[in-house]
């Protein structure tokens, strides 16, 4: 019953991606970078916490950015490294650099602090261990000529490849993340703005009350807001930046932990909330599918798997009649994943990571599940561990 069960989402998930190509493919292609006029002044929030190894390059690297009206807005969070310091003694006389600090108070807060000091049409907030491309602003702005667009979504990659972890976590980062955002574009369904890369309309976050301090995923918060007041989020394919991905399992575990917590978070608020708000798209589609494809079935995948070895040791007959389905149910799961690297001329070597992710993070997955489980018993469901950064990410 469990294969069959977990065969038919896949089913259902690979159809319900095919109705969204049509949709986009008859809805046209998504806004073309074009020759822009500098009439919209831009802000890029850098929110630290004790991120002294990548602040200073960071910033350095947001200085290349091509793009002539543009300010940098620090906001240290009661960094207890030497983080705050490091940046004053380089960039404290920079004329496009502002540097706030603050008691600790969280990254929602450093985020508010940041925009109640700017005074731009555009804030871009980015991660402290993010490296962008020059050309970031410009991908990003030509989506903000429609004035009901009120947020463009970055397009974020692996940038520390640097060893099987992270590879893999490139190779998720494509087939899931990303993709699903390119695809959910069609229907105004983009369901989080990456905490790495992400544009707003200043006026529409002030709008909606700026960024949640009480919830663990605040980026995830502050895009469902904004489609809850039904203005528009696009996808910027061509705004790429480089994010610093967990390079071993402790702080792999750590990141899913907080991220999955954070959305059973999300997926409970604003499912109360499903016919109060005027985006249809989002309360009767993607809820659904986010509940589904983001937390139900990264557990039962995993337990497959486990139930299959049951079989297998205990029930020889049994496993060798569910064996053939089994096999066809890796073979789907495989084969969208290696048509999204294709379709997103990534190279062809990648598709070998589907094998380490499918064997090994999912049933890590599992782990962050009982974690979850073990921390809401506890009462301890916000006070996570911040991930060590080495500054590894290259820009490409």
């Amino acid at each position: 019953m469990l294969l069959q069960l977990v065969i038919l989402m896949l089913i259902l998930k690979i159809t319900f991606w095919l109705i969204l190509n049509v949709l986009k493919y008859f809805s046209g292609k998504s806004q073309p970078v074009q020759a822009i006029a500098t009439n919209f002044s831009v802000d890029i929030i850098v929110p630290m916490y004790n991120e002294q190894k990548v602040i200073v390059n960071t910033i350095a690297n947001l200085l290349k950015v091509d793009y002539d009206s543009f300010n940098i807005i620090v906001v240290d969070d009661g960094s207890t490294d030497n983080g705050l310091n490091t940046v004053k003694g380089v960039y404290q006389h920079n004329p496009r650099v502002l540097i706030i600090s603050q008691q600790n108070s969280g990254k929602a807060h450093a985020l508010n602090r940041a925009i109640r000091h700017s005074t731009s049409d555009i804030i871009i907030c980015i991660d402290a261990d993010t490296m962008v491309r020059p050309d970031i602003i410009k991908q990003m702005l030509p989506h903000f000529a429609d004035s009901q667009v009120a947020a463009v979504s970055g397009y974020v990659n692996v940038g520390n490849r640097s060893n099987i972890i992270t590879a893999t976590q490139y190779v998720e980062y494509i087939t899931r993340q990303n993709y699903e955002r390119i695809m959910f574009e069609a229907v105004n369904g983009i369901w989080v703005i990456p905490g790495a890369i992400g544009a707003f309309r200043r006026s529409v976050v002030n709008e909606v009350g700026g960024y949640c301090t009480g919830l663990l995923t605040e980026d995830n918060d502050i895009t469902m807001k904004i489609l809850c007041h039904d203005y528009l989020i696009k996808n910027a394919r061509g705004a790429v930046a480089y994010t610093e991905a967990p390079a071993d399992v402790n702080m792999f575990f750590k990141q899913r932990s907080r991220w999955n917590m954070g959305l059973a978070q999300i997926l409970v608020l604003y499912s109360k909330r499903m016919f109060q708000h005027p985006n249809k798209a989002l309360f009767f589609l993607m809820l659904p599918y986010v509940w589904l494809y983001s937390l139900i079935l990264p557990l039962l995948l995993p337990l497959l798997d486990y139930f299959m070895v049951f079989l297998y040791v205990r029930q020889p007959v049994a496993f060798m009649n569910w064996f053939p389905l089994y096999l066809g149910y890796v073979a789907i799961d495989t084969i969208s994943c290696v048509w999204i690297l294709i379709r997103s001329k990534e190279r062809p070597w990648l598709m070998f990571f589907t094998v380490f992710q499918r064997f090994f993070l999912r049933h890590l997955s599992l782990f962050v599940y009982l974690n979850m489980l073990l921390r809401f018993f506890k009462g301890n469901l916000t006070n996570w561990d911040k991930i060590v950064r080495y500054g590894s990410v290259k820009v490409e």
